[in-house]
């Protein structure tokens, strides 16, 4: 318990015979595995601030989803566009287009993961070393 906080713990036996009530079975002195329920009273502002926490995290978590999925499409498209070559589209134009092989989503993903397993937050420094944060 904290210091100069009013709070209450209450011990409740875990099991006991519906015949008996509470109080039967503590004037018995059978024993039963015990249950402890511990309650605290604070004030609303106390209880406000708290849920500004958690929101604050949820929003904290939400926000590095976002950046994390920010990143793995701009890796991708960074990683596709080095298979970019030049397509005659006709006599007098030509355009860019990716043309890579079939596993080289393959071949990607698995370079992403062992990153990930070797330093799972290298695409935080590297988003903020880019300006991309």
């Amino acid at each position: 318990m904290l210091p100069n906080k009013k709070s209450a713990m209450i011990h409740v036996p875990a099991s006991f015979e519906k015949k008996q009530t509470f109080f039967e079975l503590i004037q018995n002195q059978q024993h039963v595995e015990p249950l402890f329920i511990g309650v605290m009273l604070e004030n609303t502002q106390v209880l406000q601030s708290l849920e500004a926490i958690k929101a604050t995290g949820t929003m904290r978590f939400v926000s590095q989803v976002q950046e994390l999925s920010s990143y793995i499409v701009k890796n991708l498209f960074h990683y596709l566009s080095s298979f970019a070559k030049p397509i005659q589209m006709d006599e007098q134009h030509t355009q860019e287009m990716i043309v890579c092989p079939t596993n080289v989503l393959d071949s990607w993903f698995l370079k992403f993961q062992n990153r990930l397993k070797l330093d799972p937050y290298f695409w935080q420094r590297e988003a903020s070393n880019s300006g991309n944060h």
